[in-house]
């Protein structure tokens, strides 16, 4: 069999083909391939206008047309790092069974994606599947979304990112097959099961409330008392009287037993209801957690995962981060991409930051935001 190779390279050239070419020139030449079975192509949004020419001369350069990847709002590869700026990332991946595969939207999409990947991942799907996603995040129904991976993924490994917009669509690949909505996956059978880590961006405060009523989106109160209250109360201080302030840092969610903890911005308040809003509908009942966004946190979190990742026999990482802060979750441009690179050598370190991060490892799907996700590929 084939051995195992893969690597990253990156390009900052405007023209869209040549900057393929020459990410895909430079994965090529530190993998020592000729041509891959698979490999991820990822691009910054001012490469939008060019993308048929660019997935062209990507799949030209590295022989294959199993190529899946996403316009992205942050990227690095190679120990580069494109932010606002002109990028194109290649992960080149040699000695895989490798196939790109298109997830067209359309009315329940998310919540056949599972069956749809487990269907051309294996029979049954085995932890040495991986598929690496790219989803269009606008309208995505949460709840059918993660189920549907739950009930037929298996021991399957996924992980995933959400695409960023340019001029108002979110464009997604599978193959030279571009589309806005619903999503696109690279399917991989590696030669060993990947090890998948998570870390968080911010920290748990106290207290964690109970739901005790609820409309829908809407949380109205939380151990009898009025939601907004305990949110006011919780941020404190100046955040307390500044909600559009408090919104940026001070996050809500909810505990998943088995699953984790999981949060996200508050979506909205409601002053005469004396409630706010959550982007998904809460149960009555259920615990709601309150979270910092904390830079100082997310460095010691990802220092102890990349610590706990560390290992000879890992020939390539995948790094997929948080687009919503605009220095990352460390609060300084680049020190995540670095820190993931000087941990695991940056030639073989591809990644890319989105509005949401996408998780399915040891049986449970999670959707994330504010948080990290790793993926080391093991010889």
């Amino acid at each position: 069999m084939e051995v195992f190779r893969t690597a990253a390279g990156f390009s900052d050239e405007a023209d869209p083909a040549r900057a393929a070419r020459d990410a895909a020139a430079r994965a090529l030449g530190r993998a020592g391939l000729e041509r891959v079975d698979g490999a991820l192509v990822l691009a910054t949004v001012s490469h939008a206008s060019g993308l048929e020419r660019l997935l062209v001369s990507a799949a030209e350069a590295l022989g294959t047309r199993a190529l899946a990847g996403a316009l992205v709002a942050r990227l690095h590869a190679g120990g580069r790092e494109a932010h606002a700026s002109t990028g194109v990332a290649v992960l080149a991946l040699g000695g895989v069974a490798a196939r790109s595969l298109p997830l067209p939207p359309g009315p329940g999409w998310e919540a056949r994606l599972g069956e749809e990947l487990a269907s051309h991942l294996g029979a049954p799907p085995a932890a040495h599947h991986l598929a690496a996603l790219f989803v269009d995040p606008a309208g995505l129904a949460p709840a059918s979304f993660l189920a549907g991976l739950d009930a037929s993924l298996d021991a399957a490994h996924l992980v995933g990112v959400g695409a960023a917009t340019a001029g108002g669509r979110a464009c997604v690949w599978a193959g030279s097959e571009i589309q806005t909505g619903g999503g696109a996956a690279l399917l991989l059978q590696l030669p060993r099961s990947p090890r998948v880590a998570v870390y968080p961006g911010w920290r748990v405060l106290d207290p964690r409330p109970r739901v005790t009523r609820v409309e829908g989106h809407w949380i109205c109160e939380l151990d009898g008392r009025p939601a907004l209250d305990v949110y006011r109360d919780v941020a404190r201080g100046p955040l307390a009287g500044d909600l559009r302030r408090a919104v940026r840092v001070l996050l809500v969610g909810l505990e998943r037993p088995g699953v984790g903890e999981a949060v996200c911005n508050v979506a909205g308040f409601d002053a005469r209801r004396r409630a706010f809003a959550v982007p998904e509908p809460v149960p009555r009942g259920e615990r709601v957690l309150f979270a910092l966004r904390d830079p100082n946190a997310a460095r010691d979190a990802l220092k102890r995962t990349l610590d706990g990742l560390a290992s000879p026999a890992t020939r390539g990482l995948l790094h997929f981060g948080c687009s919503a802060e605009s220095q990352g979750l460390l609060g300084v441009a680049g020190l995540e991409a670095a820190y993931v690179a000087r941990a695991f050598g940056e030639n073989v370190v591809a990644g890319a930051s989105g509005p949401c991060q996408i998780v399915h490892a040891e049986g449970s799907a999670r959707l994330l935001t504010h948080a990290g996700v790793l993926v080391a590929l093991d010889a």
